[in-house]
């Protein structure tokens, strides 16, 4: 299966995503599509290296399509990286849409947890239309208030999944579930 994220999520959020495959012994490769971040695609082509993980570039629809439909029959774990946008300007959200229309798989929203809730419910909507169902929280460690975490997820019906909790990479990443969520909330 291959997941799509984008959005919010930083170089060490991905790396984080990844060595946590490495840990489950998932077979796992990552696949960037951003070209607009400087240095982006070397810093998460450097990590996997690090966790000997394949690494793949492809900078249009057509390579994403070709890599991605050969990379699934490889590896149990496709992580497509798409660059971070601004969900508010349309050519932005039409690129990353192009790379979605061409993947139809899991898509992830990843979105920084101490993000205004009226904007964050308004840029899930805008992912939920790109086909995102899932919700990764990111910089949830820097933040008291989670509404805008609570708010996207029940107002945009996305399911939590993961939420990145410390800068650590082999640590970072905890399971939300609603036992930890009510921790967090209570705390």
């Amino acid at each position: 299966s291959a997941c799509l994220v984008g959005s919010e999520m930083c170089i060490r959020d991905r790396a984080k995503v990844a060595t946590q495959a490495k840990f489950k012994n998932i077979k796992t490769c990552i696949i960037s599509t951003d070209h607009v971040r400087a240095g982006a695609n070397k810093q998460l082509e450097a990590f996997a290296k690090i966790l000997d993980i394949d690494f793949y570039f492809c900078k249009d629809e057509k390579s994403l399509y070709e890599t991605a439909g050969e990379a699934q029959k490889l590896y149990t774990l496709v992580l497509i990286d798409t660059p971070g946008i601004n969900p508010f300007i349309e050519s932005e959200v039409e690129r990353i849409a192009k790379f979605a229309d061409v993947v139809k798989n899991e898509a992830f929203l990843t979105i920084d947890a101490g993000r205004n809730t009226y904007e964050a419910v308004e840029i899930s909507e805008i992912f939920a239309k790109l086909g995102a169902r899932h919700l990764l929280a990111t910089r949830l460690d820097l933040t008291r208030r989670i509404g805008a975490v609570l708010s996207v997820a029940g107002c945009g019906k996305f399911s939590l999944c993961s939420a990145s909790v410390s800068s650590s990479i082999a640590n970072g990443l905890a399971a939300i579930d609603s036992r930890s969520l009510a921790r967090l909330v209570l705390s």
